[in-house]
């Protein structure tokens, strides 16, 4: 029998963490992160990580419990997340996966993709362009060659690695990664619901910027300097992630500060509008109206009239 996960996923800011911890209380569930930044352990205020008062509503299940310094790949989610969401169900309690890294969450439910090896020669290739013509060239090749991947890359052209990957893939293989994820046998013992929150763009917009505003404010560029003086370096892959990567370079003396959270708010709003193409994409999904009083009755109907769920 497969196991009932209910997934809150979506664009961020859309009240994805307020809904899960709804959905916990009423139905006795218990919340998986499944944010890629959220996992990471002191990387809390620039992630918009649930706080400790939200933490003590219901429990939670991989929020900071990897370090910075070895940031899980989607194999190693899959494997940390499948771990618990089988303790979950063997207390009887409802698994709610939250979180908007498309990725994991597609690791998780549907499966890794068997993609062959790529050679050595596309990949040194690869990163000796990288070095010579800089990431922008590769991602514009990449948006060509495969914008479906492109849209789900978290950082977009900032996040090299994946950027990287990609590339050799569809460069080594001939086959864009998308397509090799498509052909993928569906399905890993999970019933999953999937709820997506979303507001209008021009809604979002300015829920973006206050809470950028907020983040600072409770301490944001204080936090990216603690992380730097424990030893993380800019060039790793977690100081790669939205926000820390901008606030760093401030900090280098590279970016006056107003530039940097400029930076921030324009990535922001360009990873919104990734994870809604993302999110769009997804099979069976319930768009629900992030900006309705009745969003969390709404989200129990959905539930509700779901097939084997109600």
């Amino acid at each position: 029998m497969s196991l009932r996960v209910v997934v809150v996923a979506g664009p961020t800011a859309c009240r994805k963490t307020e809904l899960g911890l709804e959905l916990a209380a009423r139905l006795g569930g218990e919340i998986v992160c499944a944010d890629s930044v959220q996992l990471l352990e002191g990387f809390q205020i620039g992630s918009a990580a649930p706080t400790s008062e939200e933490r003590s509503r219901a429990p939670h299940h991989l929020v900071h419990a990897f370090p910075p310094e070895q940031p899980p790949d989607a194999g190693a989610y899959q494997r940390a997340a499948d771990a618990v969401l089988a303790e979950i169900a063997a207390r009887g309690r409802l698994p709610i996966l939250v979180g908007g890294t498309g990725l994991y969450l597609r690791a998780l439910l549907d499966g890794l993709a068997e993609i062959p090896p790529v050679p050595l020669l596309v990949r040194e290739r690869l990163r000796a362009e990288l070095e010579a013509a800089g990431v922008e060239v590769l991602w514009s090749r990449l948006v060509a060659a495969d914008p479906t991947t492109a849209q789900a890359i978290q950082g977009g052209p900032r996040n090299t690695q994946r950027v990287l990957r990609a590339l050799e893939v569809f460069e080594g293989t001939g086959t864009p990664m998308s397509t090799w994820h498509a052909r993928q046998t569906r399905g890993r013992g999970y019933s999953p619901v999937v709820l997506v929150p979303e507001f209008p763009l021009d809604v979002l917009g300015p829920r973006l910027d206050a809470r950028l505003e907020a983040m600072l404010a409770h301490g944001f560029l204080a936090e990216v300097e603690g992380l730097l003086a424990r030893g993380l370096q800019r060039g790793d892959r977690a100081m790669k992630s939205l926000g820390y990567a901008e606030l760093a370079a401030h900090l280098a003396g590279e970016l006056p500060l107003a530039a940097a959270i400029e930076a921030i708010r324009r990535g922001h709003r360009a990873y919104a509008k990734r994870q809604r193409t993302w999110f769009r994409a997804v099979e069976g999904r319930h768009v629900l109206d992030a900006g309705s009083s009745q969003l969390v009755d709404h989200a129990l109907a959905a539930l509700s009239g779901a097939a084997g769920w109600g």
